[in-house]
């Protein structure tokens, strides 16, 4: 028999938050995306 099981989210966090990016590493360097711009992502998982 299988039991739904729920799953828990983790806590992450970076010791070093120089290590977060928000840029795509491309050839040997970070880059920004060319008009610098962003988009929101959301998770269905969570909807957040």
């Amino acid at each position: 028999m299988n039991a739904p099981a729920q799953a828990g989210l983790a806590s992450l966090s970076l010791k070093d938050s120089k290590l977060f990016r928000e840029q795509c590493y491309i050839d040997g360097a970070w880059c920004d995306a060319e008009a610098r711009k962003t988009i929101a992502v959301h998770n269905p998982a969570t909807g957040a």
